[in-house]
Protein backbone atom coordinates (compact mmCIF):
# COMPACT_ATOMS: atom_id res chain seq x y z
CA UNK A 1 0.00 0.00 0.00
CA UNK A 2 1.38 3.13 -1.09
CA UNK A 3 2.34 5.24 2.32
CA UNK A 4 -0.01 8.25 0.46
CA UNK A 5 -3.02 6.58 0.71
CA UNK A 6 -3.68 7.04 4.77
CA UNK A 7 -3.02 11.04 3.19
CA UNK A 8 -5.49 10.68 0.59
CA UNK A 9 -8.23 9.13 2.52
CA UNK A 10 -8.01 11.35 5.53
CA UNK A 11 -7.98 14.53 2.94
CA UNK A 12 -10.82 12.87 0.80
CA UNK A 13 -13.35 11.66 3.92
CA UNK A 14 -14.68 14.87 4.78
CA UNK A 15 -14.92 16.23 1.58
CA UNK A 16 -17.30 13.25 0.61
CA UNK A 17 -18.69 14.24 4.30
CA UNK A 18 -19.62 17.27 3.07
CA UNK A 19 -21.12 16.03 -0.67
CA UNK A 20 -22.73 13.86 1.31
CA UNK A 21 -24.49 16.30 3.43
CA UNK A 22 -25.43 18.09 0.54
CA UNK A 23 -26.79 15.47 -1.59
CA UNK A 24 -27.55 12.68 0.64
CA UNK A 25 -27.92 9.24 -1.05
CA UNK A 26 -30.24 10.52 -4.09
CA UNK A 27 -28.22 12.87 -5.83
CA UNK A 28 -30.71 15.65 -5.05
CA UNK A 29 -29.95 18.78 -3.44
CA UNK A 30 -32.59 20.61 -1.88
CA UNK A 31 -30.70 23.89 -2.71
CA UNK A 32 -32.62 23.51 -6.18
CA UNK A 33 -35.91 24.62 -4.33
CA UNK A 34 -34.66 28.17 -3.80
CA UNK A 35 -33.28 28.40 -7.54
CA UNK A 36 -35.82 30.83 -8.58
CA UNK A 37 -35.02 32.85 -5.33
CA UNK A 38 -37.72 31.55 -3.21
CA UNK A 39 -37.88 32.44 0.43
CA UNK A 40 -37.95 29.79 2.88
CA UNK A 41 -35.03 27.66 4.99
CA UNK A 42 -33.28 24.60 4.89
CA UNK A 43 -31.89 23.29 8.40
CA UNK A 44 -29.38 20.34 7.80
CA UNK A 45 -28.30 18.68 11.18
CA UNK A 46 -26.10 16.40 9.54
CA UNK A 47 -23.85 19.20 7.98
CA UNK A 48 -21.86 19.66 11.17
CA UNK A 49 -20.21 22.88 8.88
CA UNK A 50 -23.53 24.75 9.50
CA UNK A 51 -23.37 24.26 13.00
CA UNK A 52 -22.42 26.05 15.79
CA UNK A 53 -22.63 26.36 19.76
CA UNK A 54 -22.85 29.53 20.34
CA UNK A 55 -25.07 31.78 18.31
CA UNK A 56 -22.58 34.71 17.27
CA UNK A 57 -21.45 31.32 15.06
CA UNK A 58 -18.20 31.61 16.25
CA UNK A 59 -17.42 27.98 18.05
CA UNK A 60 -17.88 25.19 15.61
CA UNK A 61 -20.05 22.17 16.80
CA UNK A 62 -17.18 19.37 16.15
CA UNK A 63 -18.92 16.65 17.44
CA UNK A 64 -21.90 14.40 18.86
CA UNK A 65 -23.37 15.68 22.20
CA UNK A 66 -22.76 19.35 22.00
CA UNK A 67 -24.93 21.68 22.04
CA UNK A 68 -26.02 23.58 19.31
CA UNK A 69 -26.49 27.28 19.64
CA UNK A 70 -27.10 28.21 15.96
CA UNK A 71 -28.22 26.17 12.90
CA UNK A 72 -27.16 28.07 9.53
CA UNK A 73 -29.54 28.56 7.02
CA UNK A 74 -28.60 26.24 3.92
CA UNK A 75 -31.28 27.58 1.25
CA UNK A 76 -29.37 30.89 0.83
CA UNK A 77 -31.95 33.11 2.55
CA UNK A 78 -30.21 33.81 5.45
CA UNK A 79 -32.98 32.71 7.84
CA UNK A 80 -30.16 31.34 10.62
CA UNK A 81 -31.87 29.77 13.48
CA UNK A 82 -30.09 30.63 16.48
CA UNK A 83 -30.56 30.02 20.70
CA UNK A 84 -28.50 32.26 22.92
CA UNK A 85 -29.49 30.56 26.54
CA UNK A 86 -27.08 27.38 27.01
CA UNK A 87 -30.08 25.30 28.87
CA UNK A 88 -32.53 26.00 26.00
CA UNK A 89 -29.84 24.85 23.07
CA UNK A 90 -31.01 21.71 21.34
CA UNK A 91 -27.68 18.60 21.37
CA UNK A 92 -26.88 17.14 18.45
CA UNK A 93 -26.98 13.69 18.60
CA UNK A 94 -26.48 10.26 16.10
CA UNK A 95 -29.11 7.23 16.08
CA UNK A 96 -28.31 3.45 15.38
CA UNK A 97 -28.49 3.91 12.13
CA UNK A 98 -26.04 7.06 11.82
CA UNK A 99 -28.23 9.29 11.24
CA UNK A 100 -27.50 13.50 12.71
CA UNK A 101 -30.19 14.89 14.53
CA UNK A 102 -31.02 17.82 16.78
CA UNK A 103 -32.08 16.52 20.19
CA UNK A 104 -35.00 18.93 21.77
CA UNK A 105 -35.95 17.92 25.52
CA UNK A 106 -39.87 19.18 25.92
CA UNK A 107 -38.94 21.71 28.14
CA UNK A 108 -36.89 24.40 26.31
CA UNK A 109 -35.28 23.47 23.91
CA UNK A 110 -35.71 25.83 20.68
CA UNK A 111 -34.24 27.49 17.81
CA UNK A 112 -35.19 30.02 16.07
CA UNK A 113 -34.45 32.94 12.62
CA UNK A 114 -34.51 36.69 12.99
CA UNK A 115 -37.26 36.72 10.72
CA UNK A 116 -38.36 34.30 7.81
CA UNK A 117 -40.07 36.26 5.11
CA UNK A 118 -42.63 33.78 3.50
CA UNK A 119 -44.96 37.57 2.47
CA UNK A 120 -44.94 37.22 -1.40
CA UNK A 121 -46.57 34.17 -1.48
CA UNK A 122 -49.89 32.39 -0.36
CA UNK A 123 -47.85 28.80 -1.00
CA UNK A 124 -45.92 27.55 1.28
CA UNK A 125 -44.56 23.56 1.53
CA UNK A 126 -42.92 21.92 4.22
CA UNK A 127 -40.72 19.23 5.12
CA UNK A 128 -39.71 17.76 7.94
CA UNK A 129 -37.68 14.53 9.41
CA UNK A 130 -38.97 14.15 13.04
CA UNK A 131 -39.18 12.15 16.08
CA UNK A 132 -42.02 12.59 18.22
CA UNK A 133 -41.05 10.76 21.80
CA UNK A 134 -44.14 12.20 24.20
CA UNK A 135 -47.55 11.93 23.56
CA UNK A 136 -47.78 15.53 24.58
CA UNK A 137 -48.94 18.82 22.11
CA UNK A 138 -45.79 19.84 20.45
CA UNK A 139 -44.35 21.58 17.76
CA UNK A 140 -42.14 21.06 15.04
CA UNK A 141 -42.27 24.39 12.94
CA UNK A 142 -43.87 27.64 13.62
CA UNK A 143 -44.21 30.98 11.99
CA UNK A 144 -46.64 33.20 13.92
CA UNK A 145 -49.15 34.75 12.31
CA UNK A 146 -52.19 36.76 13.67
CA UNK A 147 -54.31 39.88 13.03
CA UNK A 148 -51.04 41.93 12.51
CA UNK A 149 -49.11 39.70 10.94
CA UNK A 150 -51.55 37.46 9.08
CA UNK A 151 -50.46 34.08 7.08
CA UNK A 152 -49.10 31.82 10.26
CA UNK A 153 -48.52 28.13 10.13
CA UNK A 154 -47.83 25.73 11.98
CA UNK A 155 -46.32 22.12 11.89
CA UNK A 156 -47.02 19.95 14.80
CA UNK A 157 -48.11 17.09 16.94
CA UNK A 158 -51.42 16.99 18.65
CA UNK A 159 -53.35 14.88 21.70
CA UNK A 160 -55.98 17.02 21.59
CA UNK A 161 -58.32 15.09 19.27
CA UNK A 162 -58.39 11.97 21.57
CA UNK A 163 -55.62 10.44 20.55
CA UNK A 164 -51.10 10.47 19.70
CA UNK A 165 -51.10 12.27 15.51
CA UNK A 166 -47.42 13.00 14.48
CA UNK A 167 -48.51 15.67 11.91
CA UNK A 168 -51.25 18.42 12.06
CA UNK A 169 -51.20 21.32 10.05
CA UNK A 170 -52.56 24.46 10.74
CA UNK A 171 -52.55 27.68 8.91
CA UNK A 172 -53.94 30.99 10.04
CA UNK A 173 -55.22 34.13 8.03
CA UNK A 174 -55.25 35.95 11.14
CA UNK A 175 -55.89 35.09 15.23
CA UNK A 176 -59.61 33.75 15.00
CA UNK A 177 -59.65 32.70 11.30
CA UNK A 178 -57.61 29.33 10.62
CA UNK A 179 -57.96 25.98 8.50
CA UNK A 180 -56.35 22.93 10.58
CA UNK A 181 -55.54 19.23 8.69
CA UNK A 182 -54.91 16.57 11.22
CA UNK A 183 -54.39 12.52 10.42
CA UNK A 184 -56.74 10.36 11.41
CA UNK A 185 -54.66 6.89 10.82
CA UNK A 186 -51.20 7.78 12.26
CA UNK A 187 -50.07 4.90 15.01
CA UNK A 188 -48.99 6.48 18.43
CA UNK A 189 -45.66 7.92 19.46
CA UNK A 190 -42.87 7.20 19.05
CA UNK A 191 -42.89 7.51 15.52
CA UNK A 192 -40.14 8.89 13.09
CA UNK A 193 -41.46 10.05 9.83
CA UNK A 194 -40.82 12.07 6.94
CA UNK A 195 -43.38 14.72 7.01
CA UNK A 196 -44.78 16.87 4.55
CA UNK A 197 -47.50 20.07 4.43
CA UNK A 198 -48.89 22.13 1.60
CA UNK A 199 -50.30 25.14 2.62
CA UNK A 200 -52.21 26.74 -0.39
CA UNK A 201 -54.51 29.90 1.18
CA UNK A 202 -56.19 30.21 -2.60
CA UNK A 203 -57.87 27.17 -2.54
CA UNK A 204 -61.60 27.68 -2.66
CA UNK A 205 -62.49 24.50 -0.35
CA UNK A 206 -60.74 23.67 3.17
CA UNK A 207 -59.50 20.48 1.91
CA UNK A 208 -57.22 21.90 -0.60
CA UNK A 209 -55.98 24.16 1.46
CA UNK A 210 -53.91 21.98 3.50
CA UNK A 211 -52.58 18.40 1.62
CA UNK A 212 -50.55 16.60 4.05
CA UNK A 213 -47.97 13.80 3.35
CA UNK A 214 -46.32 11.31 5.97
CA UNK A 215 -43.56 8.46 4.93
CA UNK A 216 -44.07 8.84 1.04
CA UNK A 217 -47.42 8.48 0.73
CA UNK A 218 -50.53 11.16 0.78
CA UNK A 219 -52.14 10.75 4.43
CA UNK A 220 -55.75 10.20 5.37
CA UNK A 221 -56.65 13.38 6.99
CA UNK A 222 -59.56 15.06 8.56
CA UNK A 223 -60.14 19.34 8.30
CA UNK A 224 -61.57 21.44 10.67
CA UNK A 225 -62.21 24.98 10.32
CA UNK A 226 -61.84 27.06 6.95
CA UNK A 227 -61.55 27.50 4.27
CA UNK A 228 -60.09 30.83 5.41
CA UNK A 229 -59.80 34.28 2.96
CA UNK A 230 -56.97 33.89 0.96
CA UNK A 231 -53.58 35.61 2.39
CA UNK A 232 -50.14 35.41 2.04
CA UNK A 233 -48.26 34.22 4.65
CA UNK A 234 -45.85 36.21 7.60
CA UNK A 235 -42.90 37.90 7.69
CA UNK A 236 -41.88 36.63 11.24
CA UNK A 237 -39.18 34.51 12.59
CA UNK A 238 -39.50 30.86 12.15
CA UNK A 239 -39.28 28.39 15.10
CA UNK A 240 -38.51 25.22 15.39
CA UNK A 241 -39.03 23.13 19.01
CA UNK A 242 -41.96 25.24 20.01
CA UNK A 243 -44.84 27.91 19.34
CA UNK A 244 -44.09 31.50 20.66
CA UNK A 245 -44.16 30.53 24.19
CA UNK A 246 -44.92 26.90 24.65
CA UNK A 247 -46.01 23.39 23.23
CA UNK A 248 -42.15 22.22 23.16
CA UNK A 249 -40.43 19.50 21.25
CA UNK A 250 -39.54 15.98 22.93
CA UNK A 251 -37.88 14.32 20.06
CA UNK A 252 -35.63 15.05 17.12
CA UNK A 253 -35.25 17.24 14.29
CA UNK A 254 -33.53 15.24 11.55
CA UNK A 255 -34.02 17.88 8.48
CA UNK A 256 -36.28 20.82 8.38
CA UNK A 257 -37.05 22.68 4.73
CA UNK A 258 -39.48 25.29 4.66
CA UNK A 259 -40.05 26.70 0.87
CA UNK A 260 -42.51 29.74 0.34
CA UNK A 261 -44.15 28.53 -2.73
CA UNK A 262 -46.39 25.54 -4.36
CA UNK A 263 -44.07 22.49 -5.30
CA UNK A 264 -44.71 20.18 -8.10
CA UNK A 265 -45.27 16.14 -7.58
CA UNK A 266 -41.32 15.75 -8.84
CA UNK A 267 -40.41 18.27 -6.19
CA UNK A 268 -42.56 16.60 -3.59
CA UNK A 269 -41.31 13.25 -3.68
CA UNK A 270 -37.24 14.35 -4.55
CA UNK A 271 -37.05 15.82 -1.55
CA UNK A 272 -39.32 13.30 0.42
CA UNK A 273 -36.48 10.68 -0.42
CA UNK A 274 -33.73 13.17 0.47
CA UNK A 275 -35.09 13.85 3.83
CA UNK A 276 -35.37 10.17 4.13
CA UNK A 277 -31.93 9.45 3.61
CA UNK A 278 -31.04 11.61 6.62
CA UNK A 279 -34.14 10.29 8.44
CA UNK A 280 -34.42 6.78 7.79
CA UNK A 281 -38.05 6.77 8.95
CA UNK A 282 -38.65 4.09 5.83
Amino acid sequence: MSILAPVCQSILRPVAQSISAVLGTSGFSPTSLFAASEQGAWYDPSDFASMFQDSAGTTPVTAVGQVVGRINDKSGRGNHALQATTAAKPIVRQDAGGKYYLELDGVDDTVASVTGDLSGSNKLTVWAGARLTAGTATIIANEAGGAASPGGFRVDHRTSVGTNIPLYGIVFASGVSFTESYQTTAPAVPKTGVYVVEFDTAQALAVDEIKLRANGAVSADTVIGGPIPTVNFANSAFTIGQTASSQYLNGRIYQLIVRGAASTAQQITDTETFVNSKTGAY
